[in-house]
């Protein structure tokens, strides 16, 4: 995955495409109830409608197809920069909310105006339930997120996440940590090959 915005910018336009995987846009009762732990973190959860996806894979250990709810549900937006909590329904009517796995860290910059970099050095890895400009979908079964660290995008970060046996584990990251006016992400993470 050399361009991780070409992918991300395909991904996106994937998701509205792919309408039919949608399900009438309304959350299970029981999903709806969870849901409103979040409202005090997500100003945008009255006023954005969730999207809801079902989608149907064989989990492990488990020989028959399992429906999976999905639930995006919108949080906040700035200026070039929207949140998302994931929920999901599925394996015994449990509902949870989504933490994805996401590397953490440290950047050495070559320049005090951190327009070149040194190197990015993995410490491990944390997790995330607030995820920007995030998609799932379904026709993929992946999750993308990219955030912005300023509005041209030319410092970024962001990845994909493959649903999977009822898991979201992680595929790629990047980080594009050079604030030089490009769009040059480097990976440093790569579960793919």
């Amino acid at each position: 995955m050399k361009n991780l915005g070409k992918i991300l910018t395909f991904v996106t336009f994937s998701c509205y495409l792919a309408a039919p995987a949608l399900a009438d846009g309304k959350m299970s009762p029981k999903l709806e109830s969870f849901s409103k732990r979040f409202a005090e973190d997500c100003t945008l959860l009255d006023t954005v409608p969730a999207q809801v996806f079902k989608v149907r894979q064989t989990i492990e250990y488990d020989d028959k197809e399992t429906e999976f709810e999905i639930v995006q549900l919108f949080c906040n937006r700035a200026a070039y920069n929207t949140s998302e909590i994931w929920l999901i329904k599925g394996t015994y009517d449990q509902i949870k909310a989504i933490n994805f796995a996401v590397p953490v860290y440290h950047v050495n910059y070559a320049d005090k105006e951190e327009t070149s970099v040194e190197s990015i050095e993995l410490e491990g890895m944390g997790s995330e339930l607030e995820m920007s400009n995030s998609h799932f979908d379904p026709n993929t079964m992946t999750f993308t997120s990219s955030h912005k660290w300023r509005g041209i995008g030319d410092a970024s970060s962001g990845g994909v996440w493959k649903f999977s046996k009822g898991r979201v584990v992680l595929q790629n990251y990047q980080v594009d940590a050079s604030w030089d006016g490009k769009i040059n992400p480097q990976t440093i993470v790569d579960y793919t090959k």
